[in-house]
């Protein structure tokens, strides 16, 4: 089970670290914990600008890897499951509020950062521009498998009250919109009975017009 997110760039990729920041908590339905997540994405951030661990063959990265690039970009995910060696194998607890506050700084130091940019293990070379678009497909992809829970939940002005007019309201008043749902309903059922009473009253008219018909 996943979440369907487009981050787009890193004003989105803050806003959503600010929204998972505010849970009550976060559960993941990966293999990977909600901290492991968060240092993951941190660290790719990081290492786009201090080198990372390994870099593939570089035949590869000139030719594979930058049609692999490409098809990600246009279609803008990533599937699940592509190769990374140093990924980890198993769930681990850790300080997910460190490993948050942490990707929000490198996210900073990334905006800063006016050296050159280090190579993408299987893409290389990438400019800044699409450095920061690929972060964003890449924690998308991630924080997909993270679900947070919330005390209460936030609805739009719009969404949270309506005014209702019925029979169980003698006044139009403001209610939630829980309560409209029911109303409706129970206005809906009060409907499917009116029915049934006119077929009991022209069964009723039948029979006695049958039995005016024996008397005569």
């Amino acid at each position: 089970m996943r979440r369907v997110l487009q981050i787009q760039n890193f004003d989105d990729l803050e806003k959503e670290l600010n929204r998972l920041e505010k849970a009550e908590k976060v559960e993941t339905s990966g293999i990977w914990s909600f901290y492991q997540i968060l240092l993951h994405i941190g660290d790719f951030i990081h290492y786009s600008m201090k080198g990372y661990p390994f870099l593939l063959p570089k035949i590869f990265r000139k030719t594979a890897g930058k049609y692999l690039l490409k098809r990600i970009l246009k279609k803008g995910v990533m599937d699940p499951g592509n190769y990374n060696p140093n990924t980890p194998k198993k769930k681990e607890e850790g300080n997910a509020i460190a490993a948050l506050q942490r990707c929000k700084q490198v996210i900073q130091d990334f905006r800063k950062f006016q050296e050159e940019l280090a190579e993408h293990p299987i893409f290389g070379k990438l400019d800044k521009e699409t450095w920061e678009r690929f972060h964003c497909i890449h924690a998308s992809l991630h924080l997909s498998f993270a679900h947070p829970e919330f005390q209460s939940v936030e609805i739009s002005p719009i969404e949270e009250v309506v005014i209702l007019e019925s029979k169980e309201f003698s006044d139009a008043k403001t209610v939630p919109v829980s309560t409209v749902k029911i109303a409706k309903k129970k206005a809906v059922s009060k409907k499917k009975k009116i029915p049934s009473k006119k077929k009991t009253t022209v069964s009723k008219k039948k029979k006695e017009i049958k039995k005016g018909g024996k008397k005569k």
